[in-house]
C-alpha cells in the first residue's frame, strides 16, 4: 500500500499545477470591450447667459426661451408660434459654449423631449470652431405629446474636436396649425459612447483597390462586407486597436468561429506587440467553406506582453508575403462574420513545474525499492501515465 503514495503524490502534484493553470487566467474575449474603453458621459448644461434666440421670418415669433426646474433636473423651455401657413419658415435658440470643446469621443447624443404634437420639425445642429460650418445631429417631427428618449449617432468623419455652439431649430410645417402658442421642453442633451460597447475597430484596404466595411451586431459578431476591385487587389485589414497595452503572453490558443464565403480568399489574424512593433501572423485559413466553423491556433512564440492591435486580415487568394496561389478560383467579394475570439490558457507545464515533476519520478524510483520488480520500470509506467494526463490536459 505504502508504494501507491508516490504515484498519488506524482499525480497530485500534476493535478495541482493544471488546476493552478486554469483558474489564475480565465479566458480572453478580443471583442469584448475594456474598461477604458466604455467613455465617460458628458452633460450639455443649458446657460440662459450663453442662449442666443432668433426668428428666422416676420411670421415666426418666439414668445419665450426659459430653465424650468423638474423633479429630477432642468430642462430648457421653447414657447413659439408661427403666423402664416406658407410665409412661416423657423424659430432658432443657439447656446454659445463659453470655450470650445472637443466632442471626437462621442459617438452618440441622448435628449429627452417633451413633444407639442404640432407636428413640426426639430433638429439639433453643432457648430465646429475650426471651420465654422453647422452639422446636423439628428432632427424628427414632434408628432407626440409628453416625454420621449431621442438618440442620434453623430456623424464620424464630420470635425468636432473644436465645438463652439449647440443649435436648436424648429421648423415650421405647413400643414400644423398657425396662430397657436407651442411649448417644447428639451432635457440637457448627453453626449456619450454607443451604447452597445463601441470597440476601437479600424477597417481599410491594403491598397486604393481594395474595399471593406466592417461592423458588429448587438450580439458582438463583427460583419465584414469586402470587395476588390482589380486583379492587383492585396488584403483589407480589420484591426482592433488597445488603448491600453494588453498582455497575452498568458495565453496559447486563439479560438474563434468564422463563418465564411467559400471564397477561397484566405482569412488571417495578427497581433501586434508594442515594443518590437511586428506584425505577428498568428494562424491563416483558406476561406473554402460556407457557414460557421471553428478555428483553432496556438500563438507562436514570440513578445506579446505589450499587445497594442488584434488584426483580422482578408488577402485576395495569397498571403500578405506570397503570390497568388495557383489552382483557385477567388470571389472578388464577399461577408465574412467573425464571432468571439478568444484567447485561453490550456494546461501548460512551464520549464520549471516539468522539472519538479521529473524530480517526483526520481524520488518514486528511490522510494520504490527493488522488492517487486525493477523501480525503474515503475517509473518509467508512472511517465507514461503522466504524459498521457498531460497530452488530454494540453488539448482539452
Amino acid at each position: 500500500m505504502r508504494e501507491l503514495i508516490p504515484i498519488v503524490l506524482v499525480l497530485v502534484v500534476i493535478t495541482v499545477l493544471a488546476t493552478h493553470e486554469r483558474l489564475s487566467v480565465p479566458n480572453y474575449y478580443l471583442f469584448k470591450p475594456l474598461d477604458t474603453e466604455l467613455k465617460d458621459f458628458k452633460i450639455l448644461e443649458f446657460d440662459l447667459d450663453g442662449i442666443s434666440a432668433r426668428e428666422r421670418t416676420g411670421y415666426d415669433h418666439l414668445m419665450g426661451v426659459f430653465v424650468k426646474r423638474t423633479y429630477d433636473r432642468d430642462v430648457l423651455g421653447i414657447t413659439y408660434w408661427f403666423e402664416n401657413e406658407t410665409c412661416s419658415d423657423c424659430v432658432e435658440i443657439t447656446q454659445r459654449l463659453e470655450k470650445p470643446q472637443d466632442w471626437s469621443y462621442y459617438d452618440r447624443v441622448v435628449i429627452d423631449v417633451f413633444g407639442d404634437e404640432s407636428y413640426n420639425t426639430i433638429q439639433f445642429w453643432y457648430t465646429d470652431a475650426i471651420n465654422g460650418r453647422g452639422v446636423l445631429i439628428g432632427q424628427v417631427t414632434l408628432d407626440w405629446f409628453g416625454w420621449k428618449r431621442l438618440e442620434f449617432d453623430v456623424i464620424p468623419l464630420e470635425e468636432r474636436k473644436s465645438v463652439s455652439e449647440f443649435k436648436i431649430v424648429i421648423l415650421h410645417y405647413e400643414g400644423s396649425q398657425v396662430g397657436k402658442s407651442y411649448t417644447v421642453y428639451i432635457s440637457n442633451p448627453i453626449f456619450l459612447e454607443d451604447l452597445k460597447g463601441k470597440l476601437n475597430i479600424v477597417y481599410r484596404g491594403y491598397t486604393h483597390n481594395d474595399r471593406v466595411y466592417a461592423e458588429f451586431d448587438v450580439y458582438r459578431v463583427l460583419e465584414i462586407r469586402y470587395h476588390f476591385l482589380s486583379r492587383d487587389s492585396r488584403a483589407v485589414f480589420i484591426d482592433r486597436w488597445f488603448l491600453i497595452p494588453q498582455d497575452f503572453s498568458k495565453y496559447y490558443v486563439l479560438e474563434v468561429d468564422v463563418m465564411g464565403d467559400g471564397s477561397n480568399n484566405t482569412i488571417q489574424f495578427w497581433y501586434q506587440d508594442e515594443f518590437s512593433g511586428l506584425g505577428v501572423c498568428i494562424g491563416t485559413e483558406t476561406m473554402d467553406w460556407r457557414g460557421w466553423k471553428k478555428l483553432t491556433f496556438e500563438l507562436p512564440k514570440g513578445s506579446r506582453n505589450h499587445v497594442v492591435k488584434f488584426s483580422t486580415v482578408i488577402t485576395y487568394g495569397q498571403t500578405v508575403e506570397s503570390e497568388k496561389l495557383i489552382g483557385k478560383d477567388f470571389k472578388d467579394h464577399g461577408v465574412v462574420l467573425i464571432k468571439e475570439p478568444t484567447l485561453r490558457k490550456t494546461f501548460h507545464l512551464s520549464d520549471f513545474d516539468k522539472l519538479l515533476v521529473l524530480v517526483a519520478y526520481i524520488i518514486t524510483a528511490v522510494i520504490l525499492k527493488p522488492t517487486r520488480g525493477n523501480p525503474f520500470i515503475v517509473a518509467v509506467i508512472l511517465m507514461l501515465i503522466s504524459t498521457f494526463l498531460y497530452t488530454v490536459l494540453e488539448n482539452d
